[in-house]
């Protein structure tokens, strides 16, 4: 995980603003204010996490510069959101 956030500064970026943002929304807030303090910080952490987790295959395949990583790509884009078409994208990505 470290070395993956050290490869990628914008994740790091990311983390410090949804950080630094949810400090200062929290400080002195009332249990209502912190209710959706949290509401807000988790709907900002699912813009983030699930598009990351959806083209984890395409991420995969780009990053060990895969040849069809093209294909896996739009496999992932249309059929990812079946889990067979995710899981074949991801098998895909990570063989050679």
């Amino acid at each position: 995980m470290k070395e993956f956030i050290e490869n990628n500064p914008r994740v790091m970026g990311i983390l410090i603003v949804v950080l630094t943002a949810s400090i200062y929304v929290l400080q002195g807030s009332y249990k209502e204010d912190l209710e959706v303090a949290l509401l807000i910080l988790a709907g900002i952490v699912m813009l983030v996490a699930v598009p990351t987790i959806y083209f984890l295959p395409a991420l995969v395949a780009s990053k060990r510069e895969h040849k069809q990583k093209t294909a896996i790509t739009v496999l992932n884009l249309f059929l990812g959101w079946t889990v067979l078409g995710w899981v074949g994208a991801l098998v895909w990505a990570v063989t050679n």
